[in-house]
C-alpha cells in the first residue's frame, strides 16, 4: 500500500510540476526568454539541425510527439507554423525557446528527488525526466536550429541570396547520411527549408 501511495503521490507531483511549469513558460515575455540563450541557443556543432536528424531521423518521428503549446488560453500551437513571413519565424523561434525552457525545467525537476528520496527513487525518476522530456528537448533544437537559418536567410539582400534549396544536399551541404567533415554548411546563407511542426 505504501508503495502505490508514493506512486499515486509521484505522479501528481509532476502532473502539478508540468502544468505549473507550461503555464510560466507561456506567461513568459520574449525579452525574459531570450535572456536563457547561454543554455538555449544554437551552436556550431549542430550545423542546422543536421546532427539531430543524422543521429536521430528526428524528422521522421516528432510529427508523433504530443504537442501543448496552444494548452493555455493565447498559447501557441506549434504542429505548423502560422505563417512564412519573418515575423512569423522570429515568433515561431521565440516560441521553440520557450518550450524547450520548460522541458528543461522539467528534466531537473526529475532530478530534485535525487534529494529527497531514496537514491533507487531518485535514480529512476531522474531518468524517467531525461526519457520523457529529452525527445522534445531535440525537436525544439531541430527546428530553431533551421528557423534561425530561415530567419538570417531572410534578412539577407536577395540579389546576395543562393536558390531556394530542393534537397537535404542543399539544406546541409550534404546528403542525409552521410558525413559533414568534408562539406559543412559554411555560412548562413546557403540554402532553406521551413520547419512544419514542432
Amino acid at each position: 500500500m505504501h508503495s502505490i501511495l508514493e506512486i499515486l503521490l509521484y505522479s501528481v507531483m509532476w502532473a502539478m510540476f508540468g502544468l505549473i511549469s507550461g503555464w510560466l513558460g507561456h506567461r513568459c515575455s520574449p525579452a525574459l526568454v531570450e535572456r536563457s540563450n547561454f543554455l538555449l541557443k544554437s551552436r556550431n556543432w549542430e550545423h542546422r539541425g543536421w546532427v539531430y536528424q543524422r543521429r536521430t531521423r528526428v524528422s521522421h518521428w516528432k510529427d508523433r510527439l504530443p504537442e501543448g503549446g496552444d494548452f493555455f488560453a493565447g498559447g501557441v500551437s506549434k504542429a505548423m507554423l502560422p505563417g512564412r513571413s519573418i515575423t512569423h519565424l522570429r515568433s515561431f523561434r521565440v516560441e521553440t525557446l520557450r518550450a524547450e525552457l520548460v522541458h528543461w525545467a522539467n528534466v531537473v525537476f526529475g532530478a530534485t528527488f535525487l534529494l529527497w528520496t531514496e537514491p533507487p527513487i531518485g535514480v529512476v525518476m531522474t531518468i524517467f525526466g531525461v526519457v520523457v522530456h529529452g525527445p522534445f528537448i531535440l525537436v525544439q533544437r531541430f527546428n530553431r536550429a533551421r528557423l534561425e537559418y530561415l530567419v538570417a536567410r531572410a534578412s539577407t539582400p536577395r540579389l546576395a541570396r543562393p536558390g531556394t534549396p530542393r534537397n537535404n544536399k542543399e539544406m546541409y551541404g550534404h546528403r542525409t547520411g552521410t558525413s559533414p567533415d568534408d562539406n559543412r554548411p559554411r555560412s548562413a546563407n546557403d540554402a532553406a527549408v521551413v520547419p512544419s511542426d514542432r
